[in-house]
């Protein structure tokens, strides 16, 4: 499942510098709105909205444990392994139950609004000129803004029943970093 993942991270990243050039060569030598490029650079920029969500399938409970042997996360071990313990106790596979899911719609979301990114500002244009660009901040900020709350509060409830089964993650959870799951 983590070579799924991975494959996934490589081939967008392959797509997004691909697409990118090709919207910079329809901009600048045919009748493209630059709206478009802007669009899809904020699409873009969402990754880290999203990122939570597409990672956590990766950090599994050996990661985790190779991590902490080599010394990595040295400052959250005692966080990390009582989160080891609380998946390994609790989860499928070393993983929170629901990771693969949450991932899933993760890059759903993300690929729609990379898609969109450039139909609503060449649909639009036509119509509202660079009010397009603007149409879809309209659309896109509050949805991943939403996706990303979501996945935040999911990550905090699932501590909190950790809590209630006697396992000290909220205490232990790093407070001046985020930490992904």
């Amino acid at each position: 499942m983590e070579r799924c993942f991975i494959g996934f991270t490589a081939s967008t990243l392959v797509l997004v510098a691909v697409v990118a050039g090709i919207l910079f060569w329809e901009v600048l030598f045919s009748h493209w709105p630059p709206d478009v490029v802007y669009a899809y650079a904020l699409a873009v920029m969402n990754l880290n909205l999203f990122n939570d969500a597409i990672e956590s399938p990766f950090y599994t409970t050996r990661f985790h444990r190779e991590a902490l042997e080599k010394g990595w996360f040295e400052p959250y071990a005692g966080f990390l392994r009582e989160f080891n313990r609380y998946r390994e106790a609790h989860g499928r596979d070393g993983r929170l139950l629901g990771d693969i899911r949450w991932a899933a719609i993760a890059w759903t979301i993300y690929y729609g609004l990379l898609v969109l990114s450039i139909l609503l500002p060449l649909a639009w244009y036509q119509f509202v000129g660079h009010f397009a660009f603007v149409a879809f901040v309209a659309v896109n900020i509050p949805i991943a803004l939403l996706f990303f709350f979501l996945f935040g509060r999911r990550l905090h409830a699932e501590f909190r029943t950790a809590e209630g089964r006697s396992f000290r993650l909220l205490e232990l959870r790093p407070r001046r970093r985020r930490m992904r799951a």
